[in-house]
C-alpha cells in the first residue's frame, strides 16, 4: 500500500504523469486503503489523493473531504508531521496565489505545524510556501526573510542525509 502511495506521489511529476494510469491507481488502492485500519495509513491515502493533480481535475468538495478527512486522522494519532502535511497541501491546493488573510492564515498554520513537527525538510516546504505568500501579498521583507530560513532549512535536512 505504501509503495502504491508512494508511486502515485512519483507519478505526479511532469516526466511520469499519466492520468490513465494515476487514475487506475487510485482505483486500485481505495478499497484497501480508505477503510484501512491503521488510521495513518488512512491519513496518508486522503493527503496523497487530496495532492494529485488530474485531468479532469477532482471536484473542490472531494479535495475538501480529502483534507478533511486527512486533518482528522492526524488529530486522532496526534501526528504532527501528517496535520502539517495536510496544511501544506491545503495551501497549495487551496490559496496559491492568493491574495487575502485567509491564504495568509493557512501559510502560517501550516508553517507553525511544521515546525512542531521537528521535521526539518517539511518546515523548509512550509516556510517555502509562508515566503511565496507573503511576496503575492507584497510583504517582501518578510518573503525575503522566510525564504532565508526555508533555505536554509532545506541546505540543513540535505546535509544531514
Amino acid at each position: 500500500l505504501l509503495a502504491g502511495l508512494n508511486r502515485l506521489w512519483i507519478m505526479q511529476h511532469p516526466s511520469c504523469r499519466n492520468d490513465q494510469e494515476t487514475q487506475d491507481l487510485i482505483e486500485q488502492l481505495q478499497p484497501f486503503c480508505s477503510d484501512h485500519w491503521n488510521i495513518d495509513l488512512r491519513t496518508a491515502w486522503h493527503n496523497v489523493v487530496a495532492a494529485l493533480e488530474t485531468d479532469p481535475p477532482q471536484q473542490l468538495n472531494q479535495q475538501k473531504q480529502h483534507i478533511h478527512a486527512a486533518m482528522a486522522g492526524s488529530k486522532i494519532t496526534n501526528n504532527i508531521l501528517g496535520a502539517a502535511v495536510t496544511l501544506c497541501i491545503m495551501r497549495s491546493r487551496f490559496f496559491e496565489n492568493v491574495i487575502g488573510e485567509q491564504a495568509l492564515k493557512s501559510a502560517r498554520a501550516a508553517s507553525k505545524q511544521a515546525q512542531r513537527s521537528g521535521n526539518i525538510l517539511w518546515q523548509s516546504v512550509a516556510d517555502g510556501m509562508l515566503a511565496h505568500s507573503y511576496e503575492v501579498q507584497g510583504q517582501r521583507d518578510e518573503s525575503r526573510r522566510e525564504w532565508e530560513k526555508a533555505t536554509q532549512e532545506a541546505k540543513d535536512a540535505f546535509a544531514g542525509s
